[in-house]
């Protein structure tokens, strides 16, 4: 029982609904420039639109667009750059793999792909009078066959510096998310019994 607390712990805290005088709304990523680079294109990995469990998939930025994403994103969004004939020619087998099992060592987003040196911090949580929707906006400034460079135009609203307490807009399992949630139960449940006598 302490294990099935532990392991769904992290996922439960993101649940949790917003701090009272703010509320959820969607987030999303735009780059501008991208027609002038029809041969290439930007990928974001790990990328979802889910609201529910994590998962791990490859999100494509079309131009002229935004590229919207979920609350629950297994781990810290980057955004990579590969040539667009590359990227059809195995677009199928990537995006049919198992999100649950895609790691980045096992070619993710896709073998050859750059990356950007942008990692996207997806926000939900506003003020109940703030934007309906949080964008981000970059222009690309070099994209080729082995550097992409993308430059930050805005973001709506900017980011605060500090957040403001709850879970209900965190990316979860990102490979900065060490904490061992399950030891922690684990330790819980030994002193329980220690306490106790057994």
């Amino acid at each position: 029982m302490a294990l099935g607390v532990g392991l769904t712990g992290a996922e439960a805290r993101a649940d949790l609904p917003p701090p009272e005088g703010t509320m959820l709304v969607p987030f999303e990523l735009r780059v501008e420039g991208l027609e002038a680079h029809p041969d290439h294109v930007l990928l974001v990995y790990p990328w979802s639109l889910s609201d529910g469990a994590p998962t791990r998939e490859v999100g494509v930025l079309a131009p002229g667009q935004p590229l919207g994403f979920g609350r629950r994103i297994g781990g810290q969004p980057r955004v990579y750059a590969m040539r667009k004939d590359a990227w059809e020619s195995v677009r199928a087998e990537i995006e049919g793999r198992d999100p649950e099992v895609a790691r980045d060592d096992e070619g993710f987003p896709a073998p050859g792909a750059i990356d950007c040196g942008l990692a996207v911090s997806p926000r939900h949580q506003v003020d109940e009078d703030g934007p309906e929707v949080v964008t981000d906006v970059y222009r690309v400034e070099t994209l080729g066959a082995t550097t992409c460079q993308l430059q930050k135009l805005s973001s709506t609203p900017a980011p605060a510096a500090e957040p403001r307490g709850g879970c209900a807009s965190c990316t979860v399992g990102g490979e900065g998310d060490d904490r061992p949630w399950w030891l922690l139960s684990l330790a819980a449940l030994g002193l329980r019994r220690r306490l106790s006598g057994r």
